[in-house]
């Protein structure tokens, strides 16, 4: 049986935590996942929550950073030979019914497409919301042509980890090693797309709010950019910037400069 790994990174921030495991195991069909946690020194109480409620996870002393703690996730999760697709998710998401199965179909339906993202609405509104009121909104999206946001969460075929390797651990705390991969990605000659019919509200960057020394992380992965790709313009591999265009009803495909 195909099952898709979720990887999951906390850090503080446990009402969003929460907030996001609730959302998540509420659309979660039972045997079809497989789920791994790592948490990146939180002090606020998330370990003891998540020790109480039965969540297993990977417990860090300190922050390893996003990088690093996605590839442990990843490395646990591809252990399962039945895990054939691996998602990316935040503690400050909430979820749709269904999501990650309809995204699972199109890329069935897609076969020549290693990745898959969906439409994210961003900021606080999700989160205020009723789950009617989301529902609602989510079919009012369906049905208009709308600008879609290419972030994650994102499903990645099993195959992109096994043939282009982890994620780049050298970009630090703060990530950009999302744009890394999609460059390799890109460049190796797979495809990428994304999908209108799953929408999935998420704070952006909540879980990082306050976070000390990020502006310096950041500025030091993208210096390390410069040094692994000189003359390319990270930005064009970044979520706001890769062109798009139509494949389907319900997708678009994604690619970069």
């Amino acid at each position: 049986m195909e099952k898709i790994g979720f990887s999951l990174l906390t850090l503080n921030s446990l009402e969003m935590t929460k907030l996001a495991l609730g959302s998540f195991m509420g659309t979660a069909t039972p045997g079809t996942f497989a789920l791994s946690i790592l948490d990146n020194g939180s002090d606020d109480g998330t370990k003891e929550w998540l020790k109480e409620n039965h969540y297993p996870f990977i417990d860090k002393a300190e922050n390893i950073g996003i990088p690093k703690g996605h590839n442990e996730n990843i490395r646990v999760l591809m252990k399962d030979p039945e895990v054939k697709y691996i998602c990316i998710i935040h503690n400050d998401m909430i979820f749709m019914p269904h999501w990650y199965e309809r995204m699972i179909c199109l890329m069935r339906q897609l076969p020549d497409y290693a990745l898959l993202s969906c439409c994210v609405i961003s900021g606080n509104s999700g989160w205020e919301m009723s789950e009617a009121e989301r529902i609602n909104v989510a079919r009012a999206l369906e049905k208009d042509e709308l600008g879609v946001a290419n972030v994650d969460p994102r499903i990645y075929r099993r195959v992109l980890f096994e043939q282009l390797g982890l994620f780049d651990e050298n970009f630090g705390l703060q990530g950009c090693e999302d744009c890394d991969f999609y460059y390799r990605l890109l460049h190796a000659g797979y495809k990428y797309a994304c999908t209108k019919s799953v929408i999935i509200y998420h704070k952006t960057i909540g879980s990082r709010h306050g976070l000390s020394g990020a502006n310096a992380e950041e500025r030091m992965s993208e210096a390390y950019w410069a040094k692994k790709y000189p003359g390319v313009n990270m930005q064009h591999y970044n979520t706001a910037a890769i062109y798009m265009e139509w494949i389907g009803d319900k997708c678009f495909r994604v690619y970069g400069f």
